[in-house]
């Protein structure tokens, strides 16, 4: 990318970020605890959003949510049937149809079974680590289909912490675009690599003068623009980014900040 465009890009975010920053109340209220049905369903978000486009997964997970699939509500013999039927379902829309159903459906299934028949549940889960960092490692190693960039978005998402980088295609692009990557990278599977580039983000987050839970969701507000890839989307599910408010989703194209014309 040459500077011109790099720094149109850097304008973007910065311009988009401090929108995001005035939009938070001066003294916010602390965040309400969310429910194990609610961290359930923020997880299996998670899960379904791996390499899959943000709109294909939100109209999954609704069709979930509104057959009232969550682990609890039916017999556990009958979980993975139950999940894949309905993912293979098309829902309506252009972004209908899951891709994944028959593998995702598997990984929520084994994954309902290690926290609520082997283990003590989401909520237990993340009290129970010793650190930030090591809550996103026990979530690594206990639910199925998930690295350590859906278990920040988790984290995120869940109300844990908002200081995890979720590195993503959009992050890493924009990583590469600005010089902090020296070659392309889409995912990035070890922790140890993660949260290298995570400290690297971060740094540069910093460097201007913004937290890393805002930075990153303004740089993947300004990619998807970047990459044509930004529809008409609902905020609030937990897919993709943390929630922001509900005036104020910044991926409804409902921005006061006009994005540069990158091009």
């Amino acid at each position: 990318m040459n500077a011109g465009r790099q720094d149109r890009l850097r304008y973007a975010v910065n311009a988009v970020c401090s929108e995001i920053e005035a939009r938070r109340p001066e003294q916010p209220c602390s965040p309400t605890p969310l429910s194990e049905e609610e961290l359930w369903w923020e997880l299996t978000a998670c899960i379904l959003g791996s390499t899959v486009r943000y709109e294909q997964a939100f109209s999954a997970l609704s069709r979930l949510q509104k057959a009232n699939l969550a682990p609890w509500h039916t017999r556990t013999q009958d979980y993975h049937i139950l999940l894949q039927e309905e993912l293979s379902r098309k829902g309506p829309g252009p972004y209908g149809n899951y891709p994944f159903a028959r593998v995702r459906a598997s990984y929520i299934a084994k994954t309902a079974r290690r926290l609520y028949e082997d283990g003590p549940g989401l909520t237990e889960l993340i009290r129970a680590a010793c650190s930030p960092r090591k809550t996103r490692e026990t979530l690594v190693r206990t639910i199925v289909g998930i690295g350590p960039k859906q278990a920040s978005l988790f984290l995120r998402n869940a109300g844990f912490r908002n200081d995890f980088a979720v590195l993503d295609t959009h992050v890493l692009e924009f990583m590469y675009h600005v010089g902090l990557l020296d070659s392309r990278i889409r995912t990035v599977s070890t922790l140890q690599a993660y949260e290298r580039l995570e400290d690297r983000f971060k740094d540069d987050a910093e460097a201007n003068g913004f937290g890393v839970g805002d930075y990153d969701v303004a740089v993947w507000v300004v990619m998807r623009v970047f990459k044509g890839e930004r529809h008409n989307e609902p905020c609030n599910l937990g897919l993709g980014r943390h929630r922001l408010d509900s005036d104020g989703c910044l991926g409804q194209g409902r921005r006061d900040q006009a994005v540069p014309d990158f091009h």
